[in-house]
């Protein structure tokens, strides 16, 4: 009779755990990876001139002037500091879905620099919205950064143009997090000029050279 218990016991133990097998948890989402192009009507830099006291501010934004402009700036001269400002919009059926977690993001750029060898950057994301650069988004402590991210890129001299990419992954977090409808960046940069390939032409160059956020999804 004992037996009979004990054989009973143990079966109303294990029917449960039996039931509660992996397949009762959904599988992960597929990850997904997309590419967005920088906007080329609203990148653009900021330069402070220093000469001046106060100093003075000019804007240039939009690759689509005329003549238009084919790349930002950011980096310290003699007579003052660019500070670049990148747009990449979220939305539509290449963007970035409201809901999606982000696994990982990448900037790529093609930047050229007027010094060779390590040069010390600071990326900060911001939200200059409406679109339109004001000259007050050149202070940090104006248009604050949501977050930031600081590393150094190698600059070779040898090499015209050079493909430079960097790890913009918290950045995107937090942009998603905040549910921004653009991916905007400031750029700020050491001793130097550091300018970053902005091209127009929508039938091969801009496709090659244009900053490009690469962001991967689930």
């Amino acid at each position: 009779m004992k037996k009979t218990i004990l054989v009973a016991l143990m079966m109303a133990m294990i029917l449960p755990l039996a039931g509660c097998g992996g397949h009762d948890n959904p599988p992960p989402p597929p990850l997904q990876t997309t590419q967005i192009l920088s906007d080329p009507v609203y990148d653009g830099d900021i330069y402070q001139n220093n000469l001046f006291v106060p100093p003075t501010y000019t804007i240039t934004q939009g690759m689509t002037l005329n003549p238009p402009v084919q790349s930002v700036l950011a980096g310290i001269d003699t007579g003052g500091e660019y500070r670049a400002f990148l747009d990449f919009y979220l939305g539509g059926t290449a963007g970035v879905p409201l809901n999606a977690g982000i696994d990982s993001a990448f900037l790529d750029m093609f930047v050229t620099s007027n010094v060779a060898g390590s040069i010390p950057i600071t990326i900060d994301l911001v939200s200059f919205q409406p679109p339109t650069l004001q000259y007050t988004d050149f202070d940090r402590a104006i248009l604050g950064a949501w977050t930031f991210t600081t590393l150094n890129i190698f600059i070779n001299q040898a090499n015209v143009a050079q493909k430079v990419t960097i790890d913009v992954t918290p950045l995107m977090a937090e942009a998603q997090r905040q549910g921004f409808p653009d991916f905007q960046v400031r750029m700020l940069c050491g001793a130097g000029i550091i300018e970053i390939d902005d091209p127009t032409d929508p039938t091969v160059d801009r496709g090659l050279y244009a900053p490009l956020l690469q962001v991967t999804y689930f």
